[in-house]
């Protein structure tokens, strides 16, 4: 009886195997960078978006009458890390903080739950913090900062993009977190909101009490390369918990 020969794979057969491979291994490649591209693509339309929410934005304050000093993406100490506030106006009727949401879509949200969700037309949904409660935090991290203690001269007003549309938030307007006054508006909503404040809180502050503000806030606009991935990283590891 003639012993079996062990399986050999002629060199043709070899040459396919390790075509598959390599196809496969090309494939799975391109799939990750493709993944990876959209992802990018998708981030870099989010921050043009943004940046095009806030010069809207920006240009809106410009209208408003009166004395007053823009400051943007400012970093403001807290305990333990920085917190950063998108727009801050000072005004002789007070100390507007905005928190911009450039977003689309349908938005779920209210007063009292701690995080919001945007639904997109391909079904896309995306969970994010409560905008009304992540501006009190920059309220009261501003208001430490800046040594206030009287609440009715800072003013928050969360502002969303005209692209989305409010499915079901119940705290459009102006409403009271904590018996103070608060807005949620969109863009096109915004020259009333901050008319009505105006006219209500005239005399907040004066040019020279606006000058000392601007001053001291200044210098948060301009922080090191190093405190705001800092930020970054605390913001992740907060998302985490």
């Amino acid at each position: 009886m003639n012993p079996m020969k062990p399986f050999e794979l002629e060199p043709l057969s070899w040459f396919f195997i390790a075509l598959a491979v390599a196809a496969a291994a090309f494939f799975c490649i391109f799939a990750l960078v493709k993944r990876w591209l959209d992802r990018r693509r998708k981030q870099k339309r989010l921050m043009e978006r943004g940046r095009k929410g806030e010069q809207q934005l920006y240009d809106d304050l410009l209208q408003l009458k009166g004395y007053r000093k823009i400051l943007q993406n400012l970093y403001i100490p807290t305990a333990h890390s920085t917190t950063e506030i998108d727009l801050i106006m000072l005004h002789h009727s007070g100390i507007y903080v905005f928190e911009n949401k450039a977003y689309s879509g349908w938005i779920f949200g209210s007063a009292e739950s701690q995080y919001w969700t945007q639904t997109l037309p391909n079904g896309y949904r995306f969970s994010f913090y409560n905008p009304v409660r992540q501006n009190e935090g920059h309220v009261a991290a501003l208001m430490k900062y800046l040594g206030i203690s009287n609440r009715k001269r800072v003013h928050s007003i969360v502002v969303f993009s005209d692209a989305c549309t409010f499915k079901d938030v119940n705290c459009q307007g102006k409403f009271l977190v904590n018996d103070h006054e608060v807005w949620l508006v969109q863009l096109k909503d915004l020259d009333r909101a901050l008319k009505k404040t105006s006219t209500k809180f005239k005399y907040a502050f004066t040019r020279k009490e606006i000058s000392e503000i601007y001053d001291k806030l200044l210098p948060r606009t301009k922080v090191s390369f190093r405190v705001k991935q800092q930020h970054i990283k605390n913001v992740k590891q907060k998302q985490k918990r």
